[in-house]
């Protein structure tokens, strides 16, 4: 059911709850205000449910769910006592990641904590397979995925020839530009939290976050998947292929990347695996993206996808089935498979009969207003302006009403 809870190896114990307490409470620190109020009893004890809503994780720790998702995964997975890993210079690397984010209307920290959420939950279910270097990359992996992001699509910028394309040279430049940022703040002393490990941890390290955000490229899918598919073919085939022996599927640094991959680009595309408002909040929000998108693109003389116009009549149920056949089925149903992941399976199957129940009933809709828009969000370092979000601020991660104009 949609409270599935996942066990984990080690028990979150009381030195692991002061450690996530002092992210959010220590009033000495001055980059995050003293929260005394809040109640981290109630975000640990949701904390890896798999209906879980982000935008509560966002309120209850009054706007840092990345640093404090980050901080209970590392801390849940017992980092801190299989690596030298120092808690000051983790918690300032957490709050960096989490700034770099800026407030689009889904391409924000409250979907970077959402994939990490997702991973985790994942990443428990492989018990003690994975090496605690592949355990950390991972989760820093799925929290950096998105870092800097323009709330533009790879296309934009390689049709745009922006700074960014022609930096990465059209080549995955999201996801290269994601990267860039993420090792960029790994340089600075006070945020390297690598700088105790040996050599061969940090280039593992590298080597593994390198792989799984560059898989997070929706262009890279066939591969990831095929990939997937082919390295555990004898299982997927089974009957009843539920694994009981994870350490003894996963015997190889190849297969466990492979398996990382795969659970961050499901993780990256979780929203439809979630309850039905969950999903629908994050699918309006990523709408707004494209309409922008498809906004900047007429304004530079190109001509956006049919889903990205806001003058084509394209029912929003037709673009989310579509969407569920091409790209989240053919990812999910070998993952799931492999996992055997009942909450989520069931969701995306309600979701899919929600949109061609809809599909059936919804006529051409009146093309969307284009919504007033604000100055544009100011991205960090290397990034060309963004179209304008015309949710103005989601500051907070506000879901996008259901009422929103562009269902209208």
């Amino acid at each position: 059911n949609g409270m599935t809870k996942i066990g984990f190896s080690s028990s979150f114990d009381d030195e692991d709850m002061e450690r996530l307490t002092l992210i959010i409470k220590n009033p000495e620190m001055t980059d995050v205000p003293a929260l005394a109020d809040v109640s981290l009893t109630t975000v640990v004890a949701r904390a890896m449910l798999w209906d879980f809503d982000v935008i509560e994780l966002n309120s209850d720790t009054r706007g840092h769910p990345v640093a404090v998702m980050g901080f209970y995964l590392v801390c849940r997975f017992g980092l801190f006592d299989s690596l030298p890993l120092e808690r000051d210079v983790v918690r300032s690397l957490l709050l960096a990641i989490e700034a770099s984010y800026a407030p689009h209307s889904f391409h924000n920290k409250c979907h970077a904590a959402d994939v990490a959420q997702a991973f985790g939950y994942f990443m428990a279910i492989f018990k003690d397979s994975l090496s605690p270097i592949e355990k950390l990359a991972g989760i820093i992996a799925a929290l950096a995925h998105d870092m800097e992001h323009t709330a533009t699509t790879n296309s934009y910028h390689q049709n745009t020839d922006s700074d960014l394309a022609l930096l990465h040279n059209d080549r995955s430049v999201l996801e290269n530009h994601h990267l860039v940022a993420l090792f960029t703040l790994l340089k600075d002393p006070s945020k390297n939290i690598l700088a105790p490990l040996s050599r061969t941890l940090r280039r593992e390290f590298r080597r593994v976050v390198l792989e799984m955000v560059f898989a997070t490229d929706l262009a890279s899918g066939f591969e990831v998947i095929g990939s997937f598919t082919t390295m555990f073919n004898d299982q997927l085939k089974a009957e009843h292929g539920k694994v009981t022996d994870w350490p003894a599927l996963l015997d190889s640094s190849a297969k466990r990347l492979v398996v990382l991959k795969m659970a961050l680009k499901c993780a990256d595309l979780s929203h439809p695996a979630r309850r039905l408002s969950t999903h629908e909040r994050n699918a309006l929000a990523l709408r707004e993206e494209f309409l922008n998108q498809g906004d900047a693109e007429k304004a530079a003389g190109l001509t956006p996808l049919a889903f990205m116009d806001r003058s084509v009549d394209n029912p929003f149920s037709k673009t989310q089935v579509n969407f569920f056949e091409f790209v989240v089925l053919p990812m999910w149903e070998p993952f799931n498979k492999l996992l055997n992941l009942p909450a989520c399976w069931d969701n995306i199957q309600q979701n899919l009969r929600h949109w061609e129940a809809m599909e059936t009933l919804e006529p051409a809709p009146t093309s969307p207003p284009r919504a007033a828009t604000v100055a544009p969000t100011v991205i960090q370092r290397r990034c060309p302006p963004a179209p304008a979000p015309t949710v103005p601020t989601f500051a907070q991660c506000n879901p996008v009403p259901l009422n929103h104009p562009t269902l209208n």
